[in-house]
């Protein structure tokens, strides 16, 4: 194949066209474009414009078919293959988690600024990528599949050094479930304040190329019915900044607006084509993706639906609404015990 964009690589019969089962002739070439425009090598001449553009001639392609043929398993899993063959390619964003193993800092044991309070979480988020580093490779795993684990170990670590957290897991319309798991995490100043941060040291797994691509909507069943957390939050720069902080840091300031983003992003991940119709809404315009939810919405979603974690979330809530209405009794982070070193 050459550096143009041009899909019609077939000179005769391909001899492993035949694996596939109710997929027209054209589909099964479509199908076959997209997987050899992946392979390509990726030092190759607008490699990712001939990926975009054979993906969105194969989506376009089913889009065609009828929504029962759409549910046929044989259908789903050929052009699954191919959207798998992108899990290890990520979005045009900084996702890399920001992990040094030579990292030596010491958590504070007074918080009294805005930076007294990240340098903590800096130690705390190191700690926990040092655990998940044992297991995968930060540089280029896209995280998959370790959201809970990795929640685990951020809650445990704060838990050690005293703070307040609450780990919690979502499915897309943000009932309990395990789509994906995260923390929030109060971190109390010498004052006699605290804020409040949401922790993901996992978040990377939605900014692949794998699902990102918003022509899969209507075409694609499944878990992911919509496109993916990372398409949403590369499409606005302001969200793009709340998640590349995130990405990195592991971690950021849970207020209303970054609430809002993020929580919209799972909302339309879970979202399919029968929504758009219904809602006249141009699901390939990124500037109509949006939700009418407001960050209180969210988190009375939230709180309704994790009814055993409900009181806790209630606690948390109106602190991210608004940060001045602030109780704590906790005024020093001596008596979080953190001149205690974790050891994992």
């Amino acid at each position: 194949m050459n550096n143009e964009i041009n899909y019609n690589i077939f000179d005769g019969e391909n001899p492993d066209i035949n694996e596939f089962a109710m997929v027209d002739r054209k589909g099964k070439e479509l199908i076959e474009n997209a997987k050899r425009a992946i392979q390509l090598d990726k030092t190759t001449p607008n490699r990712d414009k001939i990926i975009e553009e054979a993906m969105n001639a194969m989506y376009d392609h089913f889009a065609t078919y009828e929504e029962v043929d759409l549910k046929n398993d044989d259908i789903q899993i050929e052009i699954f293959k191919v959207e798998n063959m992108l899990k290890n390619e990520f979005l045009p964003i900084q996702s890399e988690p920001i992990f040094d193993k030579n990292f030596n800092g010491e958590a504070p044991t007074k918080i009294s600024t805005d930076e007294e309070a990240e340098k903590l979480l800096d130690y705390i988020v190191h700690q926990t990528r040092g655990k998940l580093a044992k297991c995968t490779d930060l540089k280029n795993d896209s995280l998959a599949r370790q959201c809970i684990n990795t929640s685990d170990e951020l809650e445990r670590i704060c838990s050690k050094m005293g703070l307040h957290t609450i780990h919690i897991g979502i499915n897309q319309e943000l009932n309990y479930g395990t789509f994906h798991h995260f923390t929030i995490i109060r971190v109390p100043f010498s004052d006699g304040t605290h804020k409040n941060y949401l922790g993901d040291c996992t978040y990377r797994q939605f900014f692949t190329k794998e699902e990102a691509n918003p022509r899969r909507i209507g075409v694609m069943r499944g878990e992911v019915r919509g496109c993916s957390i990372g398409y949403f939050m590369t499409s606005d720069e302001k969200r793009k900044e709340i998640a590349e902080q995130i990405l990195q840091k592991g971690y950021i300031e849970a207020t209303a607006e970054v609430i809002k983003a993020y929580f919209d992003a799972v909302i339309f991940s879970g979202r399919d084509k029968h929504f758009y119709e219904a809602n006249n809404i141009d699901y390939l315009n990124p500037n109509e993706l949006t939700t009418d939810y407001t960050a209180k919405d969210y988190l009375n979603i939230i709180g309704n639906n994790l009814k055993y974690r409900a009181k806790s979330i209630d606690d948390f809530s109106e602190e991210i609404l608004d940060p001045h209405k602030i109780s704590s009794t906790q005024t020093d982070l001596d008596k979080a015990n953190l001149k205690q070193q974790i050891m994992l």
